[in-house]
């Protein structure tokens, strides 16, 4: 049963609630989107002149989906929709996976099998450790490596300043090309690289590698005239199991096998790691003429 006062109707959210509960405090729904459709069920039924409001209480959240607001869930100014948290708390909504099971292999590096990479029905491109994002394997660990030479091959111009696609080749000295020769020809198509030039960066995936050549090939965007990459421009890579080698780091293979390098004090029973599933926690759909 829906509870109002004499101002307001309230609905309540607790870790340990479930979305078939009615909302009051002592059952209280358990997600953002129960407490979405528990509102758009009842909203008719309340008087225009109180508050709709959602009071979230202290505690962890996964959501398994976004909350999608649309224009029917806004409210008005006698009779506005508010999420808040309840007074004193700090609630915590994550759209991440936990990840469990890992066992420490002879390197002393955590590995895990974790499903639905293979068949690529989910992709991980950043991971927390106890609340901090960690490193993507990457080389250097520190500082950069130096384009000793970039050479553009303009495939379509298109209509901007910008050409709309091309290749550029990059080419690196021996000493800073050494890295390359450590890449799998397996992992080629997931290394990318980062490169600084002024206010800007550029982050791209490798095509190939030329060993001979000592160089790479990516293609995507065209430079900026403006601000194209430059010889002895700072770039660095990632996303290669041979740059894992720093305590902090994380690498994940095509086969599903996450790896991860522990900072000090760290072991699978006090390591809470989680990888991101959604791409946003909250979406509005908005209608104009609803403003």
């Amino acid at each position: 049963m829906l509870v109002t006062t004499g101002i307001k109707a309230q609905f309540y959210i607790a870790p340990n609630g479930s979305d078939n509960n009615p909302g009051t405090k002592e059952k209280p729904l358990a997600s953002l989107t129960g407490a979405r459709n528990a509102i758009r069920k009842n909203k008719n039924t309340l008087p225009k002149n109180k508050s709709i409001i959602v009071t979230v209480l202290e505690g962890s959240y996964t959501m398994e989906e976004p909350l999608i607001l649309n224009s029917i869930d806004g409210g008005t100014k006698s009779n506005p929709v508010i999420y808040k948290a309840q007074k004193g708390a700090s609630p915590v909504f994550s759209g991440g996976k936990q990840i469990n099971g890992f066992k420490v292999n002879k390197n002393d590096i955590w590995e895990v099998q974790i499903p639905n990479i293979k068949n690529q029905q989910w992709k991980i491109d950043q991971l927390y450790v106890n609340g901090n994002r960690a490193v993507l394997a990457r080389t250097p660990n520190k500082g950069f490596l130096k384009i000793d030479q970039i050479n553009e091959n303009v495939l379509v111009e298109g209509t901007g300043r910008a050409p709309k696609r091309a290749t550029q080749t990059i080419l690196f000295d021996t000493e800073d090309f050494s890295f390359a020769k450590n890449i799998a020809d397996n992992e080629i198509k997931n290394v990318r690289f980062r490169t600084f030039h002024h206010w800007d960066f550029t982050l791209r995936f490798l095509d190939s590698i030329d060993n001979n050549q000592m160089a790479i090939y990516t293609t995507g965007q065209g430079m900026k005239p403006w601000n194209p990459i430059k010889k002895g421009g700072r770039i660095m890579f990632e996303n290669f199991k041979a740059a894992l080698d720093k305590a902090g780091e994380w690498f994940l293979n095509d086969e599903g096998i996450l790896y991860y390098i522990p900072l000090p004090g760290q072991t699978p029973e006090n390591t809470v790691i989680i990888a991101p599933v959604l791409e946003n926690l909250i979406s509005f759909n908005g209608d104009a003429k609803s403003v």
